[in-house]
């Protein structure tokens, strides 16, 4: 059962255990769970240090989390200083009642408080639904730009 309202906010530091589930969720979601190799330690000292490298906002119904916008900053020589989505997730109960357009126009209101011109983010070429989603917000699904990546084999070092 949803409650009448979801609270967007920064999750707080006792939550981000809770948050690393939707980021393993996520993988799962879009058949990659073998690809998540970074351990909840590590997520955890990169969020939740003095200078965290990303910022994680929660869609709570109630005390229950059941979404998470993870999102970090960029620079584009182009745009200037702009927001990575890295991952948007809501759990599957609670898809189709907004919680999306809310994590998107928490984004929108702090990337202009910040004067911020872009806010960016990836989604899988076989999620449809998502992608219809974005273009209902306005976002151009652009083919022309291709994600490229270099995959680097964790350092084994023996002492």
């Amino acid at each position: 059962m949803i409650a009448h309202t979801i609270h967007i906010k920064k999750a707080l530091s006792d939550e981000l255990h809770e948050c690393y589930k939707f980021v393993r969720n996520l993988a799962d979601f879009e058949g990659e769970p073998e690809n998540t190799v970074i351990s909840e330690e590590e997520f955890m000292r990169f969020a939740d240090s003095q200078n965290p490298v990303f910022q994680i906002l929660t869609a709570k119904d109630g005390e229950k989390i059941v979404g998470i916008a993870l999102y970090y900053y960029r620079y584009s020589t182009w745009k200037g200083r702009h927001i990575h989505l890295e991952d948007l997730f809501v759990e599957e109960e609670y898809r189709h009642h907004g919680i999306g357009s809310a994590f998107f126009n928490r984004l929108i209101a702090l990337a202009k408080e910040e004067k911020i011109r872009r806010i960016e983010w990836e989604v899988h070429d076989t999620n449809k639904k998502a992608q219809n989603f974005y273009r209902k917000l306005g976002a151009e699904v652009n083919g022309k730009w291709q994600i490229c990546r270099l995959e680097l084999e964790e350092a084994r070092q023996t002492k």
